[in-house]
């Protein structure tokens, strides 16, 4: 794969750093994890990637919170004398507002994720306890939270499938997933056990040509692990520019050579 990624890089790329768009939503970003005290640097595409899944998380889980807080706030005057099943039942019932409005998948457990930095037992609570912030020891978890985060990558696949990032979802297996993005015409796959790729098209392909089903063909590919199959995909893209596709070429018959 090394050898695919280098070929492709020769006829120029864009990453997450030099692309407007990306570079505006990571200000966005940044204000918002910084707050928190959430580190935000990142020094490629698939750490990028990684502060818009936690953002996205970060948003559900304020959306939890504030329908809490205004549920109290509405209710303050006569909060205190309720029962624990009352204010269980007022507060249960105004989380269906946020879990509408907020994104969510399934873990390996078949639990649901709402914030994928938490884990699950942190997801349980907001999913159906959120009454425990009313006790002191969870309450100060809507400020202070950091230390409490895991990795996004502990997830896999499933934030990208459930639209947590501007990626676009294509495929998986058991030895990984992959996934592109439409502001760096780039497809990434990220293999559990060798790591994470960028597969970089021409950065001047019209958008209109980058079609599900190519992306899917190529994705297919990617995850057989086979060299000749994924080079074959690349040059049946018409994805990359004429030079590139030549070395491809050139590539696919070395690789021809050493089979037989």
């Amino acid at each position: 794969m090394e050898k695919i990624v280098k070929i492709l890089k020769q006829g120029g790329y864009l990453d997450a750093k030099h692309v407007k768009h990306l570079q505006q939503e990571y200000r966005v970003i940044k204000k918002a994890l910084t707050k928190y005290g959430i580190q935000c640097g990142f020094s490629n595409d698939q750490a990028f990637f990684d502060l818009e899944i936690i953002y996205t998380s970060l948003l559900n889980k304020q959306t939890f919170e504030s329908l809490y807080e205004k549920l109290k706030n509405e209710l303050f005057e006569i909060w205190q004398y309720f029962e624990y099943n009352e204010r269980k039942a007022c507060i249960d019932h105004e989380m269906l507002q946020a879990k509408l409005a907020t994104k969510y998948f399934y873990n390996a457990n078949d639990k649901i994720i709402r914030i994928a930095f938490f884990d699950e037992l942190l997801n349980a609570l907001y999913e159906n306890e959120m009454i425990i912030f009313d006790l002191p020891q969870y309450f100060k978890l809507e400020k202070v939270f950091a230390d409490k985060m895991i990795n996004v990558n502990t997830y896999q696949y499933r934030p990208f499938e459930a639209g947590y990032s501007s990626c676009q979802y294509l495929d998986h297996n058991e030895s990984g997933y992959v996934i592109f993005n439409i502001y760096t015409k780039s497809i990434y796959v990220n293999y559990y056990q060798k790591g994470f790729f960028q597969l970089a098209f021409d950065k001047h392909k019209d958008l209109r040509h980058f079609t599900n089903e190519t992306l899917q063909m190529i994705a297919k590919a990617i995850l057989s692990e086979d060299e000749e199959a994924i080079v074959r995909s690349l040059i049946e893209s018409h994805l990359c520019s004429v030079y590139i596709d030549h070395k491809l070429a050139n590539y696919l018959h070395k690789l021809g050579k050493r089979v037989n």
